[in-house]
C-alpha cells in the first residue's frame, strides 16, 4: 500500500496553518465596537407642558364607529453619530411616565395615591446608525381617565447593560425635582406614588403601530 507523504504535516507547517486559518477569527472577534454615549443623542422626547402626547386612536382604513379614545402617545427620536457601529445589535429603551392626578378633575384616587409610576423596556434589534431614530410607547386610554395625565416622562438607552443616552420631561410637582426623578427613592418609593404594571405598552402593540410605521424602529 502507497504511502502518502503529504498526510504528515511537519511542525513548522501545522503551526502556520493554525494561524493562518485563526487569524480571520480574531479579526471578526475584534470588530464588535463599542458604544459610547459620545456616540448617541437624545435630540427631543414628548413633552408634558401641553397636550402633544394626547392623541385619539388613529383611523387606520375605516371610519371610527362611535367616539374615539385618548391615547398617551410617547416618542424619542435620537441620532447615532458616523463614527457609531454600523449596526448595533440590541438597543434596549427603557421608558418611564409618571402619571398624577390633576386637583380640578373628577378623578378620585385610587388607594388615596396621587401619582401613579408606570414603566415599560423595550428591545430592539439591529439598529442602523444614522439621523432621526424613533422609538415609541403607548399610555392606555383608560389608565389616563383612571389615574390622571403625564407630568413626567423619562427615555433611557442601554446597550449591552450600559445606560448611554437619558432625557426626561417634567411639569406639575415633578417641574421643580432635580436629577434622575425616576430613579430617586424619595419620588418613586413615596407614599403617595402606586407602581402599576401594564398601562404602558410598546408602541407595536397598539394602533399607533400602523402610523408613520417607516419612521420608528422595530422592536422583538
Amino acid at each position: 500500500m502507497k504511502k502518502y507523504a503529504f498526510c504528515r504535516l511537519s511542525p513548522l507547517f501545522a503551526v502556520a496553518f493554525a494561524v493562518l486559518f485563526a487569524a480571520p477569527c480574531l479579526s471578526l472577534a475584534q470588530e464588535k465596537q463599542v458604544v459610547t454615549p459620545a456616540m448617541v443623542a437624545i435630540k427631543k422626547i414628548t413633552g408634558v407642558t401641553g397636550n402633544e402626547w394626547r392623541q385619539k386612536t388613529p383611523n387606520v382604513g375605516t371610519k371610527p364607529a362611535g367616539k374615539q379614545r385618548e391615547w398617551g402617545v410617547i416618542d424619542a427620536e435620537f441620532d447615532l453619530a458616523a463614527n457609531a457601529p454600523k449596526f448595533i445589535d440590541e438597543l434596549v429603551v427603557n421608558f418611564t411616565v409618571m402619571l398624577q392626578v390633576a386637583p380640578n378633575t373628577d378623578i378620585r384616587l385610587v388607594d388615596g395615591k396621587k401619582f401613579s409610576l408606570l414603566k415599560l423596556s423595550v428591545r430592539y434589534a439591529d439598529v442602523e446608525s444614522g439621523r432621526g431614530k424613533k422609538v415609541g410607547a403607548v399610555i392606555l386610554p383608560n389608565a389616563i381617565l383612571r389615574y390622571g395625565v403625564p407630568v413626567g416622562i423619562a427615555v433611557d438607552l442601554v446597550v449591552d447593560g450600559k445606560t448611554i443616552a437619558s432625557k426626561s420631561e417634567q411639569s406639575g410637582d415633578l417641574k421643580n425635582v432635580k436629577g434622575r426623578w425616576w430613579e430617586d427613592p424619595k419620588v418613586v418609593d413615596s407614599s403617595v406614588v402606586a407602581k402599576r404594571e401594564g398601562l404602558l405598552v410598546d408602541r407595536a402593540k397598539t394602533p399607533f403601530s400602523l402610523v408613520s410605521i417607516d419612521e420608528y424602529e422595530v422592536s422583538k
